[in-house]
Parts: C-alpha cells; sequence; structure tokens
C-alpha cells in the first residue's frame, strides 16, 4: 500500500511479485493498513486515516494496485489489517475514545 500508492514507485511491487513468480511462491503476505508512524516525516505523512473517518484514497488505490498485480501473476495475498507494533499508541494520538 505504502510503495503502490505512488504511481512512479509502482515497479517496485511488480519487481518483489516477479522475484515472487519466479520462486515458484503462489502466497504471500501485505498490509492491509498505513498508520503513518515511521521514521520520517514523509513516512509520518503516509498513513491511511487521517483522523477518525477521514481516509487517504491514495493508500487504497496502492492496495488495490497491489491485489491486481498479484492476481495477474497467479499470487494470491494474504492483508493484514493491524500489526500490533508501530502501530502502539497511534490512535491514542488524536482519539479521545481510548
Amino acid at each position: 500500500m505504502d510503495i503502490a500508492r505512488y504511481p512512479h514507485r509502482r515497479h517496485e511491487v511488480d519487481e518483489r511479485l516477479d522475484a515472487m513468480k519466479s520462486a515458484g511462491l503462489t502466497v504471500g503476505r501485505i498490509w492491509g493498513f498505513s498508520l503513518g508512524t515511521g521514521e520520517t516525516e514523509e513516512e509520518r505523512e503516509n498513513r491511511l486515516q487521517l483522523t477518525p473517518g477521514v481516509y487517504d484514497e491514495s493508500v487504497f488505490l496502492g492496495l488495490d494496485y497491489a491485489l491486481k498485480a498479484a492476481a495477474e501473476r497467479g499470487i494470491r495475498l494474504i492483508v493484514s489489517i493491524e500489526d500490533f507494533w508501530l502501530s502502539v499508541g497511534a490512535y491514542e494520538d488524536w482519539s479521545d475514545t481510548m
């Protein structure tokens, strides 16, 4: 999602999927979230849910691209919707319900 959201970086997704196919892999895992908790300012801005109920559509488009590209190669992707690692404290940043 994070890489494929940028059309000029989608070749990186294609290259990874091509390598998977060449290795005979038919199943992989992909993140189905983007929390924006990275080390750089750019990474922190690259989150899916900007505030409660407000989403960055480009991140969904990145996921759509990755899923379609994998399907075209006969690869199924398991979508992990949370990681419980980088996200510790993420929602507390803007939600008063936590």
